[in-house]
């Protein structure tokens, strides 16, 4: 279990500061994206699943959840959560 699942299991239970917590340790982590190529110098071009709800780009807060989650090598970016949300 890592940080963010700890802190989201405490947001889950419906505390308000619980939910701040959680969204500032997504900020601080260090998160792993799935991309549709190798990136190009600081260019990166993350992968977009359609789902129903809408588009969802997929950001992962460990390398082994990453290589779990795709079938074999493919190219990711690491970034710190604060720049992904921006």
């Amino acid at each position: 279990m890592t940080e963010l699942d700890t802190a989201y299991d405490l947001m889950a239970g419906g505390d308000e500061a619980a939910g701040l917590r959680f969204y500032r340790a997504l900020a601080d982590a260090t998160l792993f994206i799935v991309l549709e190529r190798e990136a190009e110098g600081e260019v990166i071009a993350p992968r977009v699943f359609d789902l129903e709800s809408g588009p969802v780009i997929l950001a992962f807060d460990s390398e082994e959840r990453l290589a779990a989650f795709q079938d074999g090598p493919q190219p990711y970016a690491v970034l710190p959560g604060r720049v992904i949300a921006q």
